[in-house]
């Protein structure tokens, strides 16, 4: 399960990885999202970022990508992520909730 770590091998508050792609996706989507999803979106972002995100929201890992995981923001809403090491992620998608047999958030 994703558990990144930083200098000190911990997972806790401090931002261990940052934010590097995706931002464009992230200003687009915001452009017609309203506040409270935005704010949901962005406490997703810094749990992924201090390593929390695995410990507060459901998250989906496909073992056919191992550097991926998607992230159940509210019922209607998934955040996508694509690992770059250990220091660094990116927004692979940032919308509704995918429906197909092969998206497990969507079960």
């Amino acid at each position: 399960m994703y558990q990144p770590t930083g200098p000190g091998g911990s997972v806790g508050n401090t931002p261990q990885c940052r934010l590097e792609t995706g931002l464009d996706l992230l200003d687009a989507w915001a452009e017609t999202a309203g506040q409270v999803e935005q704010n949901a979106v962005y406490r997703v972002l810094f749990a992924v970022a201090d390593g929390s995100v695995c410990q507060t929201y459901k998250v989906a890992e496909d073992p056919r990508r191992p550097n991926e995981f998607a992230v159940l923001v509210r019922a209607d809403l998934v955040l996508e992520i694509s690992l770059h090491g250990s220091d660094s992620f990116g927004i692979r998608y940032l919308g509704p909730v995918r429906r197909t047999a092969a998206d497990p958030v969507a079960d």
